[in-house]
């Protein structure tokens, strides 16, 4: 969410976690894939929590597959809850849970 979408519907701006200093996923992703002045752009920026640099950050992890990468493994772990609350009997709570794991990874496509 942090890299791409339409601000206003997500209800937070492009780059907030980056200007926060979070390493998310398609960060880290991307700081083992990325070239060697790539990965530095995104090391400062982390380190500095600073988000100038977005548009060539995005850039980068677009290049590196890293959306899609975090894309793949959000669907593996719904998929894994999923599969857990098949334990559970019928009922409103579990299909709360379900309906939550879908829309996690809905929000993020």
């Amino acid at each position: 969410l942090d890299y791409e979408g339409d601000p206003s519907t997500m209800g937070k701006n492009l780059g907030d976690d980056l200007a926060e200093g979070k390493p998310t996923l398609p960060l880290i992703h991307a700081l083992r894939h990325a070239k060697t002045e790539d990965a530095a752009i995104i090391k400062q920026a982390i380190t500095a929590k600073d988000s100038s640099e977005l548009d060539s950050i995005v850039r980068i992890i677009k290049e590196c597959g890293s959306l899609d990468y975090a894309r793949e493994k959000a669907n593996r772990y719904r998929e894994k809850a999923d599969t857990a609350l098949t334990l559970l009997n019928e009922s409103q709570h579990k299909s709360e849970l379900l309906g939550l794991s879908e829309r996690a990874v809905a929000r993020a496509a």
